[in-house]
């Protein structure tokens, strides 16, 4: 399963053919790789701060462990390892499936304990002749590490969800899967709880209300946060996905009480030759020549459904977003 961009609209891809490879990655045991200390941050750290990190990344696991136990539903017992167990375990036999991080910044997959690399591509992998193949098998790119776990519900919900519908011979217009006349009466019928932040400066909230043509409020990250820890009937919220090469991404309308992905936009502004619209300066640079451009920069590090990203949304997006055609195409 891969999410597809284009200039025009957004899929999550899914195909018949991987039913077999599928299926053994649900029939296989898991290897879940967890967080470690990274000794090159730990060395620039004080006493003080050596012991705040540890407990971060202590935190962090427990976390990942908590998650996997409430919202994953293909494998009963997980082994939580860390990357060089992972590699140790794939080497004895190829009889396992792989849960894997890969971020942004890292040409290869590895240990990222530090949130510096964003976004991040949460994958299933199976493995061959002792190394994970090139692909994966399902696959989630996300705009940063997740940090809450709510982040990881929507994530570990729908990584299962399509692969599981890929195992079981289903393509991506299964409308079990993508109901298109059901999800947009859900459109018409709930409230979509909107960050003001990610508002476009250039527009006031009143228009913005008036350019989205169902129910619409206005809040703080916070309050959305509480929408999905409630598991609100009536509430729908905003977030975004990436493409497999992190290059291009689209506005994504979640079911609160599900996490089903019921709509997906792309933003109506993106020039899709740049591409890497999140990036930090160094990133932003390099990006720059190689896509013969100056690429939209977020200093910040982006979230996928807090305030504290720098992604905004025209008026025209709005207009888009909660349109019939919109949903129809993705």
């Amino acid at each position: 399963m891969f999410f597809i961009i284009t200039g025009s609209h957004a899929q999550i891809w899914i195909s018949p053919s991987e039913k077999d490879d599928s299926k053994r990655a649900i029939d296989q045991k898991l290897l879940v790789e967890i967080f470690e200390i990274n000794e090159k941050t730990l060395s620039k750290l004080s006493s003080d701060e050596q012991a705040g990190y540890k407990k971060l990344v202590e935190d962090w696991n427990e976390l990942l462990k908590l998650s996997f136990k409430k919202y994953w539903r293909l494998h009963s017992s997980p082994e939580f390892l860390s990357y060089t167990e992972i590699q140790n375990k794939i080497k004895e036999q190829d009889s396992y499936t792989v849960f894997l991080a890969r971020p942004f910044a890292s040409s290869t997959m590895q240990n990222q304990s530090d949130a510096e690399a964003i976004p991040c591509a949460y994958s299933v992998y199976l493995t061959k002749k002792g190394k994970f193949k090139s692909m994966p098998e399902t696959e989630f790119v996300v705009m940063n590490k997740a940090e809450t776990e709510m982040e990881y519900k929507f994530i570990l919900y729908n990584l299962s969800k399509y692969l599981n519908a890929e195992a079981e011979g289903k393509n991506y217009r299964d409308e079990s899967l993508y109901n298109k006349d059901k999800n947009f009466q859900t459109l018409t019928e709930k409230t979509l709880f909107f960050d003001n932040d990610m508002i476009d400066p250039d527009y006031s909230q009143q228009e913005a209300e008036q350019a989205y043509p169902h129910k619409i409020k206005f809040c703080n990250g916070d309050e959305i946060y509480q929408v999905q820890e409630k598991q609100d009937e009536g509430s729908l919220f905003l977030t975004y996905l990436l493409n497999q090469s992190f290059d291009t991404w689209a506005y994504a309308i979640v079911d609160a009480s599900t996490m089903d992905i019921i709509a997906m936009q792309t933003p109506a502004r993106v020039h899709f030759a740049i591409g890497k619209q999140f990036t930090t300066d160094s990133h932003a640079k390099a990006l720059a020549g190689k896509y013969g451009g100056t690429p939209f920069l977020y200093k910040e590090p982006v979230k996928i459904w807090q305030s504290r990203t720098k992604i905004q949304l025209s008026k025209k997006d709005f207009k888009y977003l909660g349109a019939k055609a919109t949903v129809n195409m993705n």
